[in-house]
């Protein structure tokens, strides 16, 4: 699969949304071995992990989509990114006008799950924030 087909399955999905930086992102996730496609090992792995009941897994997957540069941690910047393109593909939901700022909703994240204070988000640190916060964790996993 391409990322046009991706960005248009999403589009169907997403009509009056903004889906392409999501899109760049889940694909760059989806897309393991850097080929520029989705074969089918890939993508039958991430529904694999999407459809499964293992928390873990999904949690590890979301934990990828949060860490752009691949460092082992996640910024608050990188927050802000995935976050606001979350926020443009669901941008006509019904939820829309509830959603607090992005930068209050990175903070409350960075309050709730740098348990060490130290400015990013460790992948134990962010499973174990997801755990400890369900509701957080719903607005934040998109599977």
């Amino acid at each position: 699969m391409s990322k046009y087909k991706l960005t248009q399955f999403y589009q169907s999905l997403y009509p009056n949304g903004k889906c392409e930086k999501f899109c760049k992102r889940i694909f760059k996730v989806y897309d393991t071995d850097g080929s520029g496609k989705i074969d089918f090992v890939e993508y039958m792995l991430s529904i694999s992990i999407t459809a499964s009941n293992d928390m873990k897994q999904k949690l590890s997957l979301a934990f990828k989509l949060f860490d752009k540069d691949n460092s082992g941690t996640i910024e608050r910047q990188e927050l802000v990114e995935v976050i606001q393109s979350i926020y443009d593909l669901t941008i006509h939901e019904k939820d829309f006008k509830r959603r607090i700022d992005v930068n209050e909703f990175v903070d409350e994240i960075m309050e709730k799950f740098d348990s060490d204070k130290n400015g990013h988000i460790e992948t134990e640190e962010f499973l174990n924030g997801c755990i400890e916060n369900p509701s957080l964790a719903e607005l934040i996993i998109p599977y």
